[in-house]
């Protein structure tokens, strides 16, 4: 007789990839009209490589990349 191993899932963790700014609020903790500034920032300043439907949404890892460049000498100047 074969022995079989059952695996048992108990979480899973989806991480999400983009959002809108409401959750943008609850992910970095600023507000809703705080994260809709600064995604109409990126779709002015930044490559749009971050940005999904027409701006709407933008991705997690952008956003974050996003607030570290904001108050950068570079962004100061543009």
């Amino acid at each position: 007789m074969e022995t079989v191993q059952v695996v048992r899932i108990k979480d899973v963790i989806i991480e999400k990839i983009s959002a809108n700014d409401q959750e943008l609020e609850s992910i970095f903790g600023c507000t809703k009209r705080q994260a809709s500034d600064m995604r109409r920032e990126m779709i002015a300043l930044v490559s749009k490589k971050h940005l999904r439907n027409g701006g709407a949404l933008v991705t997690i890892k952008g956003f974050d990349e996003y607030l570290q460049y904001r108050g950068t000498q570079s962004w100061k100047k543009k």
